[in-house]
């Protein structure tokens, strides 16, 4: 009879804002749109040390891959929280808008993300004016 996996324990609300304050800090790294061998380098440089800074205030080790899938996870609902807030403030006929209160992990990496990765391209193009 095969094993079962052990089910990981879930990241608690300080593992996670010290994961946002990590990538907030590696931020011009980690999201480079650079591809080259000595960026891919740093940026794995610099998630071991988010993933060592995650570890520091938790009980149970967590890996670079968990590490990462989190951040993917946070950023995600962050994007669709902030996308729906100002969907709704921008909602005309009265009545009140439903905010999403966005948790304090999720305040941070929105704070890193331009506004055209929530909001969208404003012209409908993704082209700079100057090319044409």
């Amino acid at each position: 009879m095969e094993q079962r996996q052990v089910k990981r324990p879930n990241f608690t609300e300080a593992e996670c804002l010290v994961l946002a304050d990590g990538v907030k800090k590696f931020n011009s790294i980690i999201n480079s749109p650079h591809n080259s061998v000595v960026f891919n380098e740093a940026k794995q440089a610099k998630w071991k040390e988010i993933c060592q800074l995650v570890n520091a205030t938790s009980m149970f080790k967590k890996t670079v891959r968990e590490c990462k899938r989190k951040y993917s996870n946070i950023k995600t609902v962050a994007k669709k929280g902030k996308a729906h807030n100002r969907k709704e403030l921008g909602k005309t006929g009265g009545g009140s808008a439903t905010i999403i209160k966005l948790r304090p992990a999720e305040k941070i990496l929105v704070s890193t993300m331009h506004s055209s990765s929530i909001v969208g391209v404003e012209s409908g193009f993704d082209v700079p004016e100057n090319s044409k």
